[in-house]
C-alpha cells in the first residue's frame, strides 16, 4: 500500500506491506552499498533522494512487514487535485 500524509515540515509518503518485514539487525546495512541487486539499487534511491533532500527510511516491524518512509521538505512538492475530486 502506498500512501501520504502532510506534516509541518513537509510530505511523508510511505511504502507498506504485510510480509515478513526486516530484522532490526538487517536494517543497520539496508542503505550500505553492497553488489546484490536489491541492496545496491536501495543504496542508490537512498543516496539520489539524500541529494534531493528527500529522507528516506525503512520504519517497519520486523514480523509485521516492511514500511519505507520518504519525507519532502514544505515547499518541495505539490498536491495536484484529481479530476473528478471535486477539491
Amino acid at each position: 500500500m502506498i500512501w501520504y500524509r502532510e506534516t509541518p515540515s513537509g510530505l511523508v509518503i510511505v511504502y507498506e506491506d504485510n510480509g515478513p518485514g526486516i530484522a532490526e539487525a538487517d536494517k543497520q546495512e539496508l542503505f550500505i552499498r553492497t553488489f546484490a541487486t536489491t541492496r545496491f539499487g536501495l543504496f542508490f534511491i537512498h543516496d539520489i533522494l539524500e541529494l534531493s533532500g528527500i529522507g528516506f527510511a525503512e520504519t517497519g516491524e520486523p514480523g509485521k512487514g516492511v514500511r519505507f518512509e520518504m519525507t519532502v521538505p514544505q515547499g518541495m512538492y505539490r498536491i495536484t487535485p484529481r479530476p473528478g475530486s471535486g477539491a
